[in-house]
């Protein structure tokens, strides 16, 4: 927010150059436009931490029911720029005398300017847009007196965030209908906690008989899911022929030309008891895979059985006589189950509307992906930034989009979800007020200040 800085001056023309001393009008931080007399400023951003617009505007009356209105824009910091300023105007209205103004005198860039149905629409030439820390005026004559609402300026290029930024201004209007919006923007940072793991591929799950076969051979099992994911453990068929437990290394091969890799990319561990069922190989870290994959456990010291049943679905099963020799491929009937998930493993929390702000109606903010059982707060305000557009405070690595006006606390469900009711009243009065929410979750083990946040979401209140 200290990006920008402004202090007085007397200029002075000495005939041949001019210099510039400072007066009792001493340096502040923020937009200049905060130094226009009389000028009502407000400021806003298009999510996504794109940076900011300071709209100023000024209102003269010129009498006998006409009225001059005078908007100055500052861009102080949107990568983007400003590529179009349309200003809503009462269906009655008529709006005359346009001026603009840029920083140079071609007239050949200048921005075009027109009533275009209930607006009144600036719009810049391809060479031209408000680019940062720039400031372009604007002006028209109305036969209206002044009211409140929403200008919108479009952005000229594409990129993250919303296409337009809306900012609170003067209009030649008592009132303007609005249409209800929910635009959502921003990125929540991820939980501490991992999701709950699936079943993501088995075969001949329930079991069965075994053949009892035993192999001094290297031996794995071809598996695998639809694109890449992460495997946590897998259960596997057999026993030991030891009469007791045997504790040996289980493995994870990688895919190479449709054979198993020649070393294994994870190792772990499985403890195989005596009675024939299902055991459990572990790793140390989830392991990342992509696509076809083998598993295996270490039967070379032929205390553990192979998993091949004499019964059941075919399978691929893959043997070598020795460590880093080549492998070949061999029907088999295995019995195995993977846990694995192909989402990612620290979720992100989601917010969303289940409809759209309309007056005399209620939309609910819903949570996904929260900590499971946990607390959640709907954060909500009139603004995405703090004063003069300074961000918000959050967490480290939590960005913060709306400030903390009103908050609903609630309890976020087993499965990570969550809801907070928002009731407009039936009254005109509320139409075009904008509206930021955000979920923030308790999260102990996330950060310092044991708290996440959701993506965010922009509402105006419409009819």
């Amino acid at each position: 927010g200290d990006n920008n800085a402004h202090r007085g001056m007397n200029p002075t023309f000495g005939g041949g150059s001019w210099s510039f001393s400072n007066n009792s009008e001493g340096q502040q931080f923020g937009s200049v436009l905060s130094r226009w007399p009389g000028a009502t400023v407000n400021v806003e951003s298009n999510g996504a931490d794109d940076g900011r617009f300071f709209v100023g505007s000024k209102v003269t009356n010129l009498g006998g029911g006409n009225y001059h209105y005078e908007y100055a824009i500052h861009n102080v910091d949107n990568s983007r720029a400003g590529g179009s300023f349309s200003i809503p105007i009462d269906a009655s209205a008529a709006a005359t005398n346009f001026t603009f103004g840029d920083i140079d005198t071609d007239s050949s860039n200048d921005w075009s300017m027109a009533r275009v149905g209930n607006e009144v629409v600036f719009t810049a030439t391809a060479s031209n847009p408000i680019e940062w820390n720039t400031i372009y005026n604007f002006g028209f004559d109305a036969d209206f007196a002044p009211g409140t609402s929403l200008c919108e300026i479009g952005e000229a290029r594409p990129g993250a965030g919303l296409m337009s930024v809306s900012v609170e201004t003067e209009v030649p209007g008592a009132s303007t209908i609005y249409h209800a919006t929910f635009t959502k923007f921003g990125a929540g940072c991820p939980i501490s906690q991992m999701i709950p793991i699936g079943t993501c591929q088995s075969t001949n799950s329930s079991g069965g008989t075994l053949l009892n076969t035993t192999s001094a051979d290297d031996y794995c099992y071809r598996t695998g899911i639809s694109g890449a994911g992460t495997l946590f453990d897998f259960d596997i068929y057999t026993h030991s022929t030891t009469g007791s437990s045997v504790t040996v290394p289980a493995y994870v091969y990688s895919n190479a030309l449709n054979l198993p890799s020649t070393n294994p990319i994870a190792i772990g561990t499985i403890t195989v008891g005596a009675t024939p069922g299902f055991y459990t190989a572990s790793f140390p870290n989830p392991v990342p895979v992509n696509g076809t994959y083998f598993i295996a456990v270490d039967t070379t010291n032929q205390d553990i059985v192979l998993s091949d049943l004499s019964s059941g679905t075919f399978g691929l099963g893959y043997t070598r006589p020795n460590a880093g020799g080549a492998w070949s491929f061999q029907l088999m009937k295995p019995s195995l189950t993977v846990r694995c998930t192909t989402l990612p493993l620290f979720p992100v929390p989601v917010l969303d509307a289940d409809a759209l702000p309309l007056i005399g109606t209620t939309y609910n903010l819903t949570l996904t992906d929260g900590v499971p059982s946990s607390l959640a707060v709907m954060v909500s305000g009139l603004s995405s930034t703090g004063p003069v557009g300074v961000p918000l405070p959050g967490a480290p690595g939590c960005d913060v989009y709306a400030t903390p006006t009103a908050l609903d606390l609630t309890t976020i469900s087993a499965t990570g979800t969550a809801s907070s009711p928002i009731t407009i009243p039936n009254s005109t009065v509320f139409a075009g007020i904008i509206a930021y929410h955000q979920w923030a979750i308790l999260d102990v083990g996330a950060n310092q200040l044991g708290i996440v946040m959701s993506d965010a979401g922009i509402a105006t209140v419409g009819q």
